[in-house]
C-alpha cells in the first residue's frame, strides 16, 4: 500500500512521481500525481522508490 507523499517508480519508464492523492475504486488501488485529482494511475504499474546506494 502506498502512502500520501510516498515517492513511487513507474515500473513501465523507470519515472520518479510523488504521490498527492490516493483513491480504491473497484478494489483497486489508484494513484494521482497532479496538484488536481484529475488523471489516476493504477498502483500495479509502480512500485515503492527505494534509493540504490
Amino acid at each position: 500500500m502506498f502512502k500520501v507523499g510516498q515517492l513511487a517508480v513507474n515500473i513501465n519508464n523507470n519515472s520518479v512521481h510523488q504521490i498527492r492523492h490516493i483513491k480504491v475504486q473497484n478494489g483497486e488501488q489508484l494513484l494521482g500525481f497532479g496538484k488536481k485529482p484529475m488523471a489516476w494511475s493504477f498502483a500495479k504499474d509502480y512500485k515503492k522508490y527505494s534509493k540504490v546506494v
